[in-house]
């Protein structure tokens, strides 16, 4: 029996008759590029994603560190308010001190007052 390949006539110029083993190796490296070509195609889709995922995450690190510094904003407000409370509770401080001072002055004062009297009369 006569193999495919050589019974077949070319036609035309076009047509060309070559070796099944050279078809065979002509397959497997169209096939090693289309598998190639497959593996590139999913590495630039993978590529973008995680582009986008960074971006996202670049996003929310803009986001997060924003409210880091409006916390820190915050905290330096509520610390000046304390300062401020602070120094309000050490004036009451020095103004009760002083009122007990005079008090205390002036009970003595009134004693002394009593006492001179009882000496006078």
């Amino acid at each position: 029996m006569t193999s495919l390949a050589f019974s077949q006539k070319p036609s035309s110029d076009t047509i060309r008759c070559v070796p099944v083993s050279t078809l065979r190796h002509a397959l497997m490296i169209k096939a090693q590029n289309d598998q190639c070509q497959e593996v590139v195609k999913n590495c630039r889709d993978s590529i973008t994603i995680l582009n986008k995922l960074v971006l996202t995450q670049d996003t929310l690190i803009d986001i997060k560190t924003q409210k880091i510094v409006l916390f820190e904003k915050n905290q330096s407000l509520y610390d000046e308010t304390l300062k401020n409370k602070d120094a309000i509770v050490d004036s009451y401080k020095k103004m009760y001190q002083k009122q007990k001072t005079r008090t205390i002055f002036g009970y003595g004062v009134g004693v002394l007052g009593i006492l001179l009297g009882l000496f006078v009369l």
